[in-house]
């Protein structure tokens, strides 16, 4: 394990989104008092405090020494001990915090090479370290940039209570990480900020820091599966160790799965059941008459229960259901069968006779029906009398090369020493 005392100046803490007010636990009389003695080596500190500047007393203190500047111990307020930070001369040797509210957006001290001009009311961001900056706000979504980064991965904390967060580590979430890849410089990242009126941001190399006596880092336990209290010796979806996945660079997290609709849908939706065979899915894809997975819009895993909208008309759907982890580039699988759907309402088409109206000994009634039937009834009335449940006949399906759709169905319904016959009205249950 990486020593979190170790990586210090690979730290660029703490962001403030809103106005902030802190009271110190100290007077402006104290501090000439203070600074007449000598202050602590930043080796000498641990990381874990509460850390005020000397430079901009008014502001809240930091959750750790992630600055790198020596600093006074002022002894403990409860179960916290206090520091001051001797940053008065606008550098220091580590990570690049500042602080930023929406009535003076000049932080404190300066970063890792940044400096306020106390002039011109400026500040200048580090060149060389690494730091933390928002560039928008929108619909309670945060984006930002991590800027400086020379390792692999970075983790990204937040927290919207600073003097909770500034206790203890722990009391940090962990929000995202981020990759830098071959863009060192500035890389952009976003976070919900749950509409929470502070937001404070706390970014930490990642790459080496593991917990739990294990060799696989945190950062992996993360990308995979949004946790990090797992264990070298957890199983993945296979049954494989997670070490083993970790260093031969295997996804732990397939998904196996199957679903089932009902062989025929009447109606504009199909709703059937996802089975969970093994893995943990965090996203889902649906495909519809479509072979290219290239297409699929990934949203996040809502559960067994699955609806797919099917409005193209009657027909056989294939629909294409898929499944993948929390990583972007995570293994997606993909399982797929076909639909009957029945979308649009049965109806029947009369050929024959032309007239609604006859005067005949037999009449004979012809049509066409547009989906499959299980059976056929009819009723006849007229003058004479009315008789019901009479049974009518159909022929085999064909193909219609007018609707390019099957079945057709041709019926036929017979009458007998009738006169002035009406049209029968029909009944035809579909199945």
């Amino acid at each position: 394990m990486k020593p979190i005392a170790r990586i210090a100046s690979a730290v660029a803490a703490l962001f403030v989104a809103t106005t902030l007010h802190a009271q110190l636990p100290f007077s402006a009389s104290d501090l000439a008092a203070i600074e007449s003695t000598t202050p602590l080596s930043a080796d000498e500190l641990p990381v874990i405090g509460t850390f005020y500047s000397l430079a901009n007393p008014s502001w809240p203190g930091l959750p750790a020494n992630i600055l790198g500047y020596p600093a006074w111990d002022l002894g403990s307020l409860g179960t916290v001990e206090i520091y001051l930070l001797d940053d008065t001369n606008g550098s220091d040797s580590g990570g690049g915090f500042y602080a930023m509210d929406d009535s003076d957006p000049i932080p404190p001290g300066g970063g890792d090479g940044g400096t306020v001009n106390e002039v011109t009311n400026t500040y200048s961001f580090p060149t060389n370290g690494l730091w933390l900056q928002i560039t928008n706000i929108s619909n309670g979504t945060v984006y930002a940039n991590l800027n400086g980064a020379t390792d692999f991965v970075y983790e990204i904390y937040s927290a919207t209570n600073l003097a909770v967060a500034e206790m203890a580590i722990s009391n940090w979430d962990i929000a995202t990480e981020v990759f830098p890849g071959y863009n060192t410089n500035t890389m952009a990242f976003s976070i919900e900020s749950d509409a929470q009126p502070n937001l404070f941001l706390w970014a930490r190399d990642w790459t080496h820091i593991t917990s739990f006596g294990n060799t696989t880092p945190e950062w992996w336990f993360w990308e995979y599966f949004g946790a990090v209290d797992l264990f070298d010796t957890d199983l993945d979806s296979i049954g494989q160790h997670l070490l083993l996945d970790y260093q031969q660079g295997i996804d732990p997290n397939i998904i196996f799965f199957s679903f089932q609709f009902p062989n025929e849908i009447y109606g504009d939706v199909a709703s059937g059941n996802l089975v969970n065979l093994s893995g943990t899915p965090f996203y889902e894809a649906i495909l519809i008459n479509d072979t290219n997975t290239g297409d699929a819009v990934w949203q996040p895993y809502t559960g067994t229960n699955i609806s797919v909208s099917l409005n193209s008309g009657n027909g056989t759907y294939i629909v294409s259901i898929g499944l993948r982890g929390r990583p972007a580039n995570a293994t997606t699988t993909w399982v797929t069968m076909p639909v009957s759907a029945i979308t649009s309402t049965l109806a029947l088409t009369i050929t024959g006779p032309a007239s609604g109206t006859v005067s005949q000994p037999m009449v004979q009634l012809q049509g066409l029906a547009n989906e499959t039937l299980s059976n056929l009834t009819f009723d006849v009335s007229n003058s004479l009398g009315v008789v019901t449940g009479l049974q009518g006949y159909w022929n085999a399906s064909f193909f219609d090369t007018n609707v390019l759709n099957l079945p057709r169905i041709p019926f036929n319904v017979m009458t007998c020493s009738w006169q002035t016959v009406q049209t029968p009205s029909l009944s035809m249950p579909q199945g």
